[in-house]
């Protein structure tokens, strides 16, 4: 709902049209297995993820290239921008039928909220995925990351200033899209 809206045909549409848009009301639309699944992350975050965390904690952060194109991205915390992934993971010929992987995509996708932050106001070192139903946590101190893509080392500050020019930003700090 936040990023795209209320579809049409949605169980919420009663709940938003009668105002009754409470966590329990939400939960009693949910099937008992998605519940139990979300209940299973939660309890393994407990001990996987939330001890690897330290403050302060932004959620759904926004960042300077988020007024150019549309991005948020889950958490930040303490200097760690961390992409939480609950993708049911790939199949395998095992007990339990399925692995973690990492994909590329989701390395890049982390990578592109580092560079919208043209400003460094969230002060990010750190990048990490957490992926929930595995309760695997993975951190990268942001220049190893950079430099291991890139395959050199790689200034941070310019390529942060590139991403907000290609995103059609002006060479100011206002935050405004420049003449295209």
């Amino acid at each position: 709902m936040y990023r795209i809206g209320l579809l049409g045909r949605s169980p919420l549409r009663e709940l938003v049209d009668a105002g009754e848009m409470q966590p329990q009301r939400l939960i009693d639309l949910a099937p008992q297995d998605a519940v139990d699944q979300l209940t299973s992350m939660d309890e393994t975050a407990r001990t996987a993820l939330f001890s690897h965390l330290s403050g302060p904690h932004v959620l759904g952060p926004t960042f300077d290239g988020s007024a150019l194109c549309a991005a948020d991205s889950d958490v930040i915390a303490g200097g760690l921008l961390l992409d939480l992934k609950t993708g049911l993971g790939g199949k395998v010929k095992r007990p339990g039928g399925r692995a973690d992987y990492l994909r590329i995509r989701d390395l890049r996708h982390i990578i592109g909220y580092l560079l919208f932050d043209r400003s460094d106001a969230h002060r990010i070192d750190h990048v990490g995925i957490y992926s929930a139903r595995f309760g695997h946590l993975v951190t990268w101190p942001v220049s190893d990351v950079l430099e291991t893509l890139a395959g050199r080392p790689v200034d941070l500050a310019d390529v942060r200033e590139r991403t907000w020019r290609a995103l059609g930003g002006d060479s100011s700090s206002d935050g405004t899209k420049g003449d295209r």
